[in-house]
């Protein structure tokens, strides 16, 4: 199956803005009521994806976009005014479930996208060695 990634490109093209330095910044306090179902339907989407039957390009755009799709929620959530640091471990804290499993972005990070590589501020690897998330 599929996954269809339009609904998120087409928030990222409403809500996604350069800065006078040329760098692309998300304006999150335009994300209106219409936008989070939106977001609220394509992370469905993404959760209930069967992630093994998918090849490997579909399941890098998945876990970079859930990545991108949990930090920008987590951000509109919790109301953040102007950084992730104001929650202290963002990364680790917030998270999403994808089939019976749960992910934050630190282990789509560093347990997914970087096969398991140990963190860069921690030095710890995300997943045990018998965790069931690393035959993602």
């Amino acid at each position: 199956m599929k996954i269809s990634h339009a609904p998120w490109n087409e928030l990222l093209s409403r809500h996604i803005h350069a800065s006078a330095d040329g760098i692309n910044l998300f304006a999150y306090r335009t994300v209106d009521a219409a936008d989070r179902k939106r977001l609220k339907d394509y992370l469905q989407s993404l959760q209930q994806a069967a992630v093994s039957s998918l090849d490997r390009d579909e399941q890098m755009a998945l876990w970079i976009n859930l990545y991108n799709v949990l930090v920008i929620h987590g951000v509109v959530a919790l109301a953040i005014e102007r950084s992730v640091m104001e929650v202290p471990s963002f990364f680790a804290t917030v998270a999403y479930r994808v089939g019976d499993l749960l992910f934050t972005p630190d282990e789509i990070e560093n347990g997914i996208l970087r096969c398991n590589a140990p963190h860069p501020a921690t030095g710890m690897r995300p997943f045990a060695p018998h965790d069931p998330r690393l035959a993602l």
